[in-house]
């Protein structure tokens, strides 16, 4: 806007939407004094900083896109980034070395749920594994119910990577989660009625937990640092997890709802995905 004030013309020209992408991506626009030479000096310079501009792929929108900012001289952005393409769902980019063009992959990964029996007299194949889901998109992490009816999985299906519930009897699947953060290692309840799960969405990794029918959440720990992998213990009082409070991953203890946190190791290692034994009947 300042340079069209300055100078009467717009910094990047074309006659379609492509076209001013094109001319954003690999033309330079001439100095404000070149066209209006009465410009403040200090004025001019500042507009140059605003049109450095840096390019990048990015999901804020839901889709990878082509994005890019504008760049003062030490580096830091200017102002909000600007979307270049929309929906496109690109993997890579690459800009051709006279900014003419731009190539680029897209597509996603496809990942389903299988499932496989454990037989005795011989080894599974292929021939014996049973598909449980058959979309494009991707799901992982699957964590079964108590009863062995349901999985709770993580997919990109809605756009956000969410927790949703498979019924193995229908093939439904539920939205239990709709969040922009990235959600993950979801552990059941032993009597089925609740999950607990892994998210980012208070801006740190911490533990929360909800009804295995949906609803509202509850946020059972926050701290900075990594809180994740939960598993419930088998009496339903308690919820082991790794956390990353003491500078590496250690395994901690907490009350089912987010009482008495406590570390069980602090010995200088990474630990990951604990379990517990199961109680003898």
């Amino acid at each position: 806007m300042l340079f069209e004030m300055m100078t009467g013309t717009r910094p990047f020209q074309g006659d379609t939407p492509t076209s001013v992408l094109s001319s954003i991506l690999k033309d330079t626009p001439p100095a404000v004094a070149e066209l209006n030479p009465e410009a403040p000096r200090e004025l001019s310079k500042l507009i140059k900083r605003c049109l450095a501009k840096a390019y990048y792929l990015m999901t804020r929108d839901g889709t990878e896109d082509l994005w890019h900012s504008r760049i003062d001289e030490d580096g830091s952005p200017q102002g909000a980034p600007e979307r270049l393409t929309a929906g496109v769902g690109m993997r890579s980019v690459d800009v051709s070395v006279d900014g003419s063009k731009i190539a680029y992959s897209e597509g996603r990964r496809i990942g389903n749920l299988w499932r496989v029996p454990l037989l005795r007299d011989r080894p599974a194949t292929w021939a014996d594994a049973e598909a449980l889901t058959s979309d494009q998109l991707e799901l992982d992490k699957s964590a079964p119910s108590p009863d062995g009816k349901r999985l709770v999985v993580q997919t990109d299906r809605s756009g956000n990577w969410d927790l949703w519930l498979l019924e193995l009897e229908s093939r439904a699947l539920r939205n239990l989660t709709n969040h922009p953060a990235y959600e993950s290692f979801a552990s059941w309840s032993p009597d089925g009625s609740a999950i607990v799960f892994g998210s980012d969405r208070s801006g740190n990794w911490d533990l929360w937990s909800m009804s295995a029918a949906g609803g509202s959440v509850t946020q059972l720990t926050d701290h900075p640092a990594y809180d994740s992998q939960a598993e419930w213990s088998p009496d339903g009082k308690s919820i082991v997890f790794v956390s990353g409070r003491s500078g590496t991953n250690n395994i901690w203890v907490t009350s089912a709802t987010g009482t008495n946190q406590r570390p069980l190791t602090d010995d200088g290692f990474d630990h990951a995905f604990p379990q517990w034994s199961p109680y003898e009947s």
